[in-house]
């Protein structure tokens, strides 16, 4: 292994100090979806491509944490990252909602070009944060033909998946199911669907 090329991925908005998560490759190896950033290779070099901007971007309301959404409309704090295998559908995650839960935003690419496809997504079982609340984020997972997502997130009442499926280009959600005890949600959990989206595997730190 060698070291072919060497790019900042800062996260979607200016404040260089928030804390992003979640990166992503396709099955080509020429795009790379990094903190709501795509970026391709062509004849061997690495160049940004587009910076992925939500439409329906949330009004962040909580009083217990500040809204660093900025005037550009990025992304307040990219807490995942999933990317199809052929590198033309991305979803995000984010938080900072009115009630600083946690959203899905689905992209594709048509030729170069990245669009926002319909609204973003909001699971049944969620996490809701709370003043003072320090919880681990969520993980998220996209099958490779893309048109699957699981999202491995908490409530207070406990955490679980929820599965998401695209009939046409309109995503549903199609099941929540819960696994964890809700004193578990601090635990760190992972997600990870099978290529058809059928199957899917998690884990969490603790019991």
């Amino acid at each position: 292994w060698r070291l072919q090329s060497k790019f900042i991925c800062r996260g979607p908005q200016a404040n260089s100090n928030r804390a992003y998560s979640g990166i992503a490759i396709s099955y080509d190896g020429n795009t790379v979806f990094c903190n709501a950033q795509i970026f391709v290779r062509t004849n061997g070099a690495w160049s940004l491509q587009q910076t992925l901007l939500p439409l329906d971007r949330p009004v962040a309301s909580n009083p217990g944490f500040v809204p660093y959404y900025d005037t550009a409309n990025h992304f307040s704090a990219c807490t995942g990252s999933a990317l199809s295998a052929n590198g033309n559908t991305a979803v995000v995650c984010d938080n900072y909602g009115p009630d600083t839960t946690f959203n899905l935003w689905v992209f594709t690419r048509n030729g170069s070009n990245w669009a926002q496809q319909g609204s973003r997504l909001q699971a049944t079982h969620h996490e809701t944060w709370r003043s003072g609340d320090v919880l681990a984020p969520p993980d998220i997972s996209i099958s490779g033909d893309g048109n699957t997502i699981a999202l491995n997130t908490t409530s207070y009442s406990g955490w679980g998946i929820s599965v998401f499926r695209k009939i046409g280009s309109v995503w549903t959600e199609q099941t929540t199911t819960l696994l964890g005890d809700p004193q578990q949600n601090t635990a760190g959990r992972n997600v990870d669907l099978a290529f058809d989206g059928n199957s899917f595997i998690t884990a969490t730190a603790s019991g």
